[in-house]
Protein backbone atom coordinates (compact mmCIF):
# COMPACT_ATOMS: atom_id res chain seq x y z
CA UNK A 1 0.00 0.00 0.00
CA UNK A 2 1.49 3.37 -0.97
CA UNK A 3 0.83 6.93 -0.01
CA UNK A 4 -1.13 8.77 -2.58
CA UNK A 5 0.67 12.19 -2.13
CA UNK A 6 4.05 11.04 -1.26
CA UNK A 7 4.39 7.64 -2.54
CA UNK A 8 5.56 6.28 0.22
CA UNK A 9 5.23 2.53 1.20
CA UNK A 10 2.55 1.67 3.83
CA UNK A 11 2.19 -0.93 6.19
CA UNK A 12 -1.29 -2.59 5.67
CA UNK A 13 -2.51 -2.23 8.73
CA UNK A 14 -1.98 2.11 8.56
CA UNK A 15 -4.63 3.91 7.86
CA UNK A 16 -2.56 7.18 7.06
CA UNK A 17 0.75 8.17 6.36
CA UNK A 18 3.38 11.16 8.05
CA UNK A 19 2.85 13.68 5.30
CA UNK A 20 -1.17 14.39 6.37
CA UNK A 21 0.11 14.25 10.02
CA UNK A 22 -0.15 17.80 11.25
CA UNK A 23 2.37 18.88 13.01
CA UNK A 24 1.77 22.34 14.64
CA UNK A 25 -1.20 21.38 16.39
CA UNK A 26 -0.91 19.98 20.55
CA UNK A 27 -2.68 16.92 19.83
CA UNK A 28 -0.49 13.76 21.12
CA UNK A 29 -1.45 11.56 17.83
CA UNK A 30 0.62 9.04 15.89
CA UNK A 31 1.51 9.20 12.12
CA UNK A 32 1.30 5.67 10.89
CA UNK A 33 4.07 3.89 10.74
CA UNK A 34 5.93 3.91 7.27
CA UNK A 35 8.69 0.77 6.39
CA UNK A 36 10.97 1.76 3.92
CA UNK A 37 11.78 -1.65 2.67
CA UNK A 38 14.47 -0.13 0.43
CA UNK A 39 16.76 1.08 3.19
CA UNK A 40 16.36 -2.46 5.13
CA UNK A 41 17.27 -4.07 2.01
CA UNK A 42 20.43 -1.76 1.55
CA UNK A 43 20.97 -2.17 5.19
CA UNK A 44 21.65 -5.55 5.05
CA UNK A 45 23.55 -5.38 1.95
CA UNK A 46 26.00 -3.16 3.28
CA UNK A 47 26.31 -5.04 6.74
CA UNK A 48 26.47 -8.56 4.76
CA UNK A 49 29.39 -6.82 2.82
CA UNK A 50 30.95 -5.53 6.02
CA UNK A 51 30.92 -9.09 7.89
CA UNK A 52 32.70 -11.33 5.25
CA UNK A 53 35.08 -12.93 7.34
CA UNK A 54 36.68 -14.76 4.86
CA UNK A 55 37.46 -12.09 2.53
CA UNK A 56 41.52 -11.02 2.11
CA UNK A 57 40.78 -7.26 3.47
CA UNK A 58 38.95 -8.99 6.87
CA UNK A 59 42.48 -11.25 7.21
CA UNK A 60 45.00 -8.74 6.75
CA UNK A 61 42.86 -6.25 9.31
CA UNK A 62 42.87 -8.94 11.49
CA UNK A 63 46.40 -9.75 11.58
CA UNK A 64 47.32 -6.51 11.37
CA UNK A 65 45.41 -5.76 14.58
CA UNK A 66 46.94 -8.77 15.97
CA UNK A 67 50.75 -7.57 15.62
CA UNK A 68 49.59 -4.58 17.02
CA UNK A 69 48.16 -6.46 20.40
CA UNK A 70 51.64 -8.39 20.00
CA UNK A 71 53.90 -5.02 20.42
CA UNK A 72 55.01 -4.65 23.88
CA UNK A 73 52.92 -0.89 25.62
CA UNK A 74 55.56 1.50 26.48
CA UNK A 75 55.18 3.11 29.63
CA UNK A 76 54.35 6.97 30.00
CA UNK A 77 57.54 8.04 30.42
CA UNK A 78 58.69 6.44 26.97
CA UNK A 79 55.38 7.65 25.60
CA UNK A 80 55.58 11.43 26.27
CA UNK A 81 59.29 11.09 24.71
CA UNK A 82 58.43 9.77 21.89
CA UNK A 83 55.79 12.27 21.37
CA UNK A 84 58.54 14.95 22.30
CA UNK A 85 60.58 13.07 19.29
CA UNK A 86 57.99 13.72 16.74
CA UNK A 87 58.55 16.79 14.72
CA UNK A 88 55.16 16.56 13.22
CA UNK A 89 52.66 16.64 16.84
CA UNK A 90 50.63 19.43 17.22
CA UNK A 91 52.06 22.19 19.34
CA UNK A 92 49.54 21.15 22.60
CA UNK A 93 50.74 17.71 22.24
CA UNK A 94 54.72 18.76 22.82
CA UNK A 95 53.34 21.00 25.73
CA UNK A 96 51.74 18.41 27.86
CA UNK A 97 54.59 16.67 27.12
CA UNK A 98 56.77 19.02 28.58
CA UNK A 99 54.67 18.96 31.41
CA UNK A 100 54.33 15.50 31.88
CA UNK A 101 58.36 14.74 31.69
CA UNK A 102 58.58 17.29 34.05
CA UNK A 103 56.08 16.01 36.54
CA UNK A 104 57.84 12.77 35.99
CA UNK A 105 61.22 13.94 36.57
CA UNK A 106 60.66 15.75 40.04
CA UNK A 107 58.55 12.41 41.57
CA UNK A 108 62.02 10.71 40.40
CA UNK A 109 64.25 13.25 42.26
CA UNK A 110 62.66 12.20 45.53
CA UNK A 111 64.04 10.40 48.07
CA UNK A 112 62.23 7.60 50.21
CA UNK A 113 60.91 10.10 52.96
CA UNK A 114 61.58 12.80 51.63
CA UNK A 115 58.12 13.91 51.98
CA UNK A 116 57.69 13.18 55.85
CA UNK A 117 59.05 16.92 57.22
CA UNK A 118 56.62 18.14 54.85
CA UNK A 119 53.39 16.99 57.06
CA UNK A 120 51.95 20.00 58.82
CA UNK A 121 50.35 18.74 61.87
CA UNK A 122 47.04 20.45 62.43
CA UNK A 123 47.18 23.15 65.43
CA UNK A 124 43.97 21.56 66.79
CA UNK A 125 45.33 17.97 67.26
CA UNK A 126 45.91 16.99 70.27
Amino acid sequence: MKCPRCVRRLRPDAASCICGWSSDTSTTSRPAVVVDYGAIERERASYARWVEVGSPTAEQSIAKIRAILKKPKPTPRQHWENVLKNPNAPWLAQEYAKAALRRNAEILDREPGSDDELVQVSKYAA
